[in-house]
């Protein structure tokens, strides 16, 4: 179904586009640009080209006749200036990007290479930080790895060193040599005993020798 109109002037086909299309007017184009942020995955030119965006459709519509909100592009400018200082998420762009957003003079074009700028040096000063702590790990693995950990000990119980091997076969050899000379000795001593008579038998032999 086509409709046709008459005498359709220029405004009033502007005005039907518009509202065709969903286009904001003034107001909430404004609006837009003063809560302006820079989204998760969003890279900061990409950012400032939104906010770009936002401004000349601000301008635009300002400069219509249909739409009764007016607003000075000086203005307009400094709103612009503002949401991109505190839209940025990156504290340390936004530092680099301060000296020219407070410049009321500076061009787009100057944003957008002194932003690019600013991204370089950031991520090459990441970059930097990633391969100064790889560098690192490996020497603190070492270290962790070298250190033993403490042995832990029950309460109310005394920590005993660790026995070296060497030093238990060594001691074991020693106790078994002695233990071999003490039953030698054992051995002799039973071998006079059955031989030579005892203190006592002597006595009693003459004793009883006497008596007969």
């Amino acid at each position: 179904m086509y409709v046709s109109f008459k005498d359709l002037s220029l405004d009033r086909l502007k005005k039907i586009l518009r509202s065709h299309y969903g286009v904001k007017n003034t107001a909430e184009l404004y609006q837009s640009l003063a809560s302006v942020c820079q989204n998760g995955k969003e890279i900061p030119q990409a950012f400032l080209m939104r906010a770009l965006d936002l401004t000349q459709k601000i301008l635009f519509a300002s400069q219509e006749g249909e739409d009764p909100l007016k607003y000075d592009a000086g203005h307009i400018q400094q709103l612009f200036r503002r949401a991109v200082e505190t839209g940025l998420q990156d504290d340390s762009i936004r530092t680099k990007l301060r000296p020219f957003l407070s410049n009321a003079l500076v061009e787009d074009e100057e944003l957008i290479y002194q932003l690019n700028v600013s991204v370089s040096a950031e991520k090459e000063r990441i970059k930097k930080l990633k391969s100064q702590s790889k560098g690192k790990s490996p020497t603190v693995s070492k270290i962790s790895q070298e250190s033993p950990e403490p042995t832990k000990v029950p309460p109310g119980k005394v920590a005993t060193p660790k026995e070296d091997p060497k030093s238990t076969d060594s001691t074991k050899s020693e106790l078994q040599e002695l233990k071999a000379v003490v039953e030698a000795l054992k051995t002799k001593v039973k071998a006079r005993s059955g031989t030579t008579p005892q203190p006592e038998e002597r006595r009693g032999n003459r004793w009883s020798s006497g008596r007969g």
